[in-house]
């Protein structure tokens, strides 16, 4: 069964079509879609703003449906960009402490308490555990007095990895301490669910202690279309998340996809129109955070979510795949076979880098660039070969002349 509803499905079947969203073109279309529409996008965004919520699917065992699409406000999102994601039909906004210094909670605040729509709302905040999995019980207080609320809907350990955690990171999705804060959180009725965002490389590694564990509600997981059979511990960490009822949110879907490319998806509309798609087309994604950088892109991105009927074929996913595979790949899409670069900072370089030169985020990478240690800053790639063709050699060099 699928992760969001319990309709049966034959993906199973099709395991053998060689990519991980190829062999979800099976499964079953999505709650409350639209018409059929192509994988092209619209020359420029709908002559008028549609009415209503996009279409939703269920958040794993938590039973609530949440938009398909949801409102990535790492930035500081201005009032008026938060009332187009709105009626373009998004329900769900994702915050955190850190965005933006704290601006981007606030900005919320200040749309929830203009609008009086926050019940409308599926809202999910995070905050760095640093001083150990049981401070979320007290740093939960900073983000109810931030966003001005008196609960959160989804509270998550923001960004799990071992070079800020420790080595015990990789054990809290499965740790008796994790689940303690669970219960904690929810009993105390400022949370209703709980969970982790998660985008480095070993991934697989905390979605399996989690589905091990299996207490949290929710995991936030970078989730890049052109992994293809390269990702498959991935893929089965994802199915065991799955059946252990946890709901998954997709990140960072189009992080480091080069431009221009040279085929059907040269244009940029063109491409985030079939990405959408392509991650729709995995049943077991509940939502997308999409962090737009304006108004074209949130009508754009809203109506590929809401024409999604049906899954893309085998053949649709494979030439998207291949053609953004020809391009420049400038982040690790989480393939199985970069042990060697797991764990360095090659790949907060390349994060940085993205910021920079796909977000025009321009001083917030310099900053982080250069908070890094200059050991970390001149380190070589090596003669590790990428599968996915990410030159980090490449992108090292880049970071150096733009980001120093």
């Amino acid at each position: 069964m699928s992760c969001n509803d319990k309709q049966p499905i034959s993906r199973r079947a099709i395991l053998k079509a060689g990519t991980v969203v190829a062999a979800l073109a099976a499964s079953g279309p999505l709650l409350g879609a639209a018409e059929p529409t192509t994988t092209t996008a619209p020359a420029s965004g709908p002559a008028s703003l549609p009415v209503g919520p996009l279409p939703t699917r269920i958040l794993g065992k938590t039973g609530v449906k949440v938009t398909v699409l949801n409102v990535g406000c790492g930035g500081d999102p201005a009032q008026r960009f938060l009332d187009r994601c709105y009626e373009q039909g998004m329900r769900y906004f994702d915050t955190a402490a850190s965005y933006a210094k704290g601006k981007s909670e606030a900005s919320i605040a200040t749309w929830f308490g203009r609008t009086g729509k926050r019940k409308e709302i599926f809202l999910v905040t995070k905050d760095e555990p640093y001083d150990g999995i049981e401070s979320l019980t007290t740093l939960i207080d900073k983000r109810l007095e931030a966003l001005k609320t008196d609960s959160i809907d989804c509270y998550f350990a923001h960004g799990l990895n071992v070079k800020e955690f420790g080595e015990q990171a990789l054990e809290w999705p499965k740790s008796k301490e994790f689940k303690q804060v669970c219960k904690k959180l929810k009993k105390s009725g400022k949370v209703k669910f709980v969970g982790f965002s998660c985008h480095e490389a070993n991934a697989a590694d905390y979605l399996n202690a989690a589905a091990e564990g299996g207490f949290v509600d929710a995991i936030m997981l970078g989730y890049n279309p052109v992994l293809g059979d390269k990702a498959d511990k991935l893929n089965r960490a994802i199915d065991a998340c799955c059946k252990a009822g946890i709901g998954l949110i997709a990140m960072k879907t189009m992080r480091g996809i080069g431009e221009p490319l040279k085929g059907k998806y040269k244009d940029k509309p063109a491409l985030a129109w079939a990405v959408i798609q392509a991650v729709l087309s995995d049943e077991r994604i509940a939502s997308i955070c999409s962090a737009m950088a304006n108004l074209t892109q949130v009508d754009q991105n809203a109506a590929a979510a809401r024409s999604f009927t049906k899954p893309m074929t085998s053949a649709q996913l494979q030439e998207l795949r291949e053609e953004i595979l020809a391009g420049r790949v400038a982040y690790c899409p989480g393939c199985d076979a970069c042990g060697q670069m797991a764990g360095s900072h090659v790949h907060d370089i390349a994060r940085y880098l993205s910021y920079y030169e796909q977000d025009g985020r321009g001083r917030e990478a310099r900053a982080l660039y250069r908070a890094l240690p200059e050991s970390a800053r001149n380190l070589s790639a090596g003669t590790h070969a990428c599968s996915c063709g990410v030159d980090y050699a490449e992108i090292l060099r880049r970071a150096a002349s733009k980001l120093a």
